[in-house]
């Protein structure tokens, strides 16, 4: 099962989702750590926990701005992320 971290296990079980603990989805204690935590993610390479919250979070954003349901936002959010094509949209803004 995927696991995730989401502000209500509903959510997360909606999305055939676990709930993590905070440790797994850690984010750093410093920019520089915070940093390389993100590009490793973005680049396709975070742990399962990271990832799915990753897709979780997006996925919802995309979901709102597209009128999709939250799984269906996930699932668009976690084919950006694997393809690659979260990660070229990021150095393309980078790159502005």
């Amino acid at each position: 099962m995927k696991s995730c971290l989401l502000y209500t296990s509903d959510a997360a079980e909606d999305l055939g989702l676990k709930n993590n603990t905070q440790e797994a989805i850690f984010g750093g204690n410093t920019v520089s750590e915070a940093s390389k935590i993100f590009k490793t993610i973005i680049g396709g390479q975070g742990t399962e926990a990271q990832n799915n919250v990753v897709c979780a979070n997006a996925g919802l954003a995309i979901a709102t701005a597209k009128q999709l349901t939250h799984s269906e936002g996930y699932e668009l959010a976690e084919e950006a992320l694997f393809s690659g094509k979260a990660n070229k949209c990021l150095t393309k803004l980078i790159a502005l």
